[in-house]
């Protein structure tokens, strides 16, 4: 099974996905994740990574709630991230997600303006573990965009899958954006000819120590995207003192070859008998040749 599984994902036909891209699918907006550099392909146990590896909501084991909030200064792209989590005993963990994104981009009927590109996403989720070691996970989503009366949506998948080594070491492998190409309407402005930002990655997280009061793991992803047959690599660190506060950093790479940076701090806080936490990273870019900004991401999860 477990070789069936590594075939298919990383060897899926070139002709299930898309030719180009819709910018505001790159990202999962979530801080925690975001913080250790977007590197959860093989992290699990929460709603962070669902929309890197929809198999890294195994092993969570309360219902949770988090919304999130991105800007994206490489795409000029403002959104906000809203995810569901619900552990239902013997038939896997239930999840959803909710995205609306707007980007600025520029106007061909008018140089120099910008006009809004409005995009949304809608994901359920469904993550299952065969025994104690090994688990899958798939998403399902439907978005739509519209800008100056142009209208696209498309229907896609994901695919993922975890195998824990043991309680410290654990690898992931996950495809994403498995669809067809994007059906749309009206006058073009970017839209007409767009498909999916489809990609396939691996990833491994390691936990250096986990006792009592600390926590440190390192993670690390490997992925290609499809359309602009690119690889990038993603790395970072977590670090959690006794359920007080976590730091994170890492490393990533955007596919259109620019290189950031991310520094992030979390903290969480029990109220009224449910556990908030709050997460917030920073991410400045420190190589490539454009004049993208910097990105940050804001996160609170609730924990009941």
């Amino acid at each position: 099974m477990k070789k069936i599984l590594m075939i298919v994902l990383l060897c899926a036909p070139s002709v299930l996905f898309g030719v180009s891209s819709a910018p505001f699918l790159r990202f999962n907006y979530n801080a925690a994740s975001q913080g250790s550099g977007g590197a959860g392909c093989a992290r699990f146990g929460d709603i962070s990574g669902i929309s890197i590896n929809p198999a890294s909501t195994n092993g969570a084991m309360n219902a949770s709630a988090a919304f999130s909030y991105g800007d994206i200064g490489e795409f000029d792209i403002s959104a906000t991230q809203t995810n569901v989590l619900v552990p239902v005993t013997d038939y896997g963990n239930f999840g959803a997600s909710f995205i609306y994104s707007k980007q600025g981009i520029d106007d061909p009927a008018d140089p120099g303006s910008k006009i809004d590109r409005n995009d949304r996403l809608a994901l359920l989720n469904y993550s299952f573990m065969t025994d104690d070691s090994i688990g899958f996970g798939a998403n399902l989503k439907y978005a739509w965009s519209d800008v100056a009366g142009t209208t696209a949506s498309f229907l896609a998948a994901d695919i993922g899958a975890l195998y824990l080594f043991d309680k410290d070491l654990s690898f992931g492998l996950a495809a994403r954006d498995i669809g067809a190409l994007v059906s749309s309407g009206g006058n073009g402005y970017g839209l007409k000819e767009e498909g999916l930002d489809s990609s396939v990655m691996a990833g491994v997280n390691y936990y250096m120590l986990y006792d009592n009061e600390n926590k440190l793991s390192l993670s690390m992803d490997l992925g290609f995207a499809i359309p602009f047959e690119r690889a990038v690599i993603s790395e970072g660190m977590e670090y959690g003192y006794n359920s007080l506060f976590i730091i994170r950093a890492g490393d990533y790479e955007s596919v259109s070859g620019e290189n950031y940076l991310s520094v992030g701090l979390g903290m969480d806080h029990d109220i009224a008998g449910i556990n908030f936490k709050f997460d917030y990273t920073y991410s400045p870019r420190i190589s490539g040749s454009s004049n993208f900004s910097d990105d940050q991401f804001i996160t609170i999860t609730s924990i009941f």
